[in-house]
């Protein structure tokens, strides 16, 4: 056998083997992309639950999608645009001690080009970052005031190309 005819069946075997790969990838069943697809977004409400934790705005606002929309248990109740719903978030940080506790009660449920990520949440932090000043036996005294709330979110990330993007989040508040 000659060079040439090794060389030509070597090549004829890589594009078998990739082919093969391309159509193992191509005709993957539904269980296995939607399992993909759950993992991939959880990677990506992950890094966003990362970026809330070391406050890093900067961050959470690099996986908002332009047109995102939260729903909020205070007013303005509902945010519409990524620029609005970046402000809120950076708002909100500056009063919590940190970032809501791990979740529980996660849910994961994926859709055609979505995957909805529901859980509930503690959340400890303190008024305006600041307690008030009161009054004790003549002396101004620093009144320690916080607050823990417990909650539940519900993002919904949406497949863009390559990358996830949130494009919903929805935030409330047990009473």
């Amino acid at each position: 056998m000659s060079i040439l005819t090794f060389l030509e069946i070597l090549v004829v075997i890589t594009i078998l083997i990739g082919a093969g790969m391309m159509a193992k990838s191509y005709f993957r069943t539904d269980g296995q992309q939607e399992d993909l697809w759950k993992k991939s977004a959880e990677a990506h409400n992950n890094q966003l639950d990362a970026a809330l934790k070391a406050k890093d705005i900067n961050a959470y606002r690099a996986m908002l999608d332009p047109e995102v929309t939260r729903f909020m248990p205070k007013l303005p109740y509902r945010a519409d645009g990524a620029k609005l719903v970046g402000d809120l978030i950076e708002d909100q940080l500056a009063s919590a001690d940190g970032p809501p506790t791990a979740s529980y009660s996660k849910k994961v449920q994926s859709y055609q080009n979505c995957v909805v990520i529901s859980y509930t949440f503690v959340l400890r932090g303190k008024p305006g970052d600041k307690g008030d000043k009161g009054i004790k036996e003549g002396k101004e005294e620093k009144v320690d005031k916080t607050f823990e709330f417990t909650g539940k979110t519900t993002r919904v990330w949406a497949r863009q190309g390559a990358r996830w993007v949130l494009a919903h989040e929805h935030v409330s508040f047990n009473s």
